[in-house]
């Protein structure tokens, strides 16, 4: 097997268990969950008093103090990153522990906080990117710090350690 195809499996392995984690963190905030409509604009879509929400989650095996935000998915070929495609509503940015068991997680409201990024980066000279080349190809990311994010556009949520 390919090492690229090999990180690609670990992952997708690490978002299942994180999955399985976060569905009943969904449950027992009055949510219904379901994945079967998951697709290239979000991952789950949440539903609660009549209201349907997409929420785009990604998973990140370490809190780097940053938001971590994928421009293009493949140098190589090139693809633009998650952050173009998504549909979401909200962004469930999940921080977990070396089993992909997720500890916390950053909620952020997408589409203002889409907006705000955007206006910010018009006015800078510099953004610190990381080009990572496990996954699908070599991949180039924005790192955004948590602490110039406003927190209007965010909020910390801690998940209780428990096995789903």
């Amino acid at each position: 097997m390919h090492r690229d195809q090999e990180d690609i499996d670990a992952f997708v392995r690490g978002e299942r268990i994180g999955q399985k984690f976060m569905d009943p963190y969904y449950i027992s905030r009055g949510f219904t969950v379901d994945r079967s409509t998951s697709c290239h604009e979000y991952d789950v879509m949440i539903a609660c008093n009549g209201r349907e929400y997409k929420v785009e989650e990604k998973y990140r095996a370490q809190d780097y103090g940053d938001l971590l935000l994928e421009l293009f998915q493949c140098l190589e070929e090139p693809q633009l990153g998650w952050i173009y495609h998504t549909r979401a509503d909200t962004l469930n940015y999940i921080i977990c522990d070396k089993d992909w068991q997720p500890e916390y997680f950053y909620c952020v409201t997408w589409r203002p906080f889409k907006k705000w990024l955007f206006d910010v980066i018009k006015h800078q000279s510099s953004i610190k990117t990381i080009v990572s080349p496990k996954g699908i190809g070599i991949s180039l990311n924005m790192a955004i710090e948590w602490a110039i994010i406003p927190q209007e556009y965010w909020t910390k949520n801690t998940l209780e350690k428990s096995i789903p």
